[in-house]
């Protein structure tokens, strides 16, 4: 595992476990999948915590400004509309 900063985070690293430290921006709960946006001073990554995580319960009162350090592994993600080419991102699971 090794830490690094948000931007540093690229195709890369997909399936690798990194860590990351950064402010909570924004957090969602779109139906038991908790969505955080962690900013460092490099950028913002997009988290995911599926409700088996035992962090879950963490996460659900994580609010905004709060500093988090996380681990997970980097996934990719597309972003777009059906017949629309979307933007490819990473987020870490």
């Amino acid at each position: 595992m090794k830490k690094v900063f948000n931007t540093d985070i690229n195709e890369n690293n997909i399936n690798e476990v990194v860590e990351l430290t950064g402010w909570v921006s924004r957090v969602r709960n779109l139906g038991g999948l908790i969505f955080i946006d962690l900013r460092d001073r490099t950028g913002i990554i997009q988290l995911v915590v599926n409700p088996e995580s035992t962090y879950y319960d963490i996460a659900q009162n994580l609010k905004t400004e709060f500093v988090i350090t996380v681990t997970g592994k980097v996934v990719e993600a597309y972003y777009g509309y059906p017949g629309v080419k979307g933007t490819k991102s990473y987020m870490l699971l």
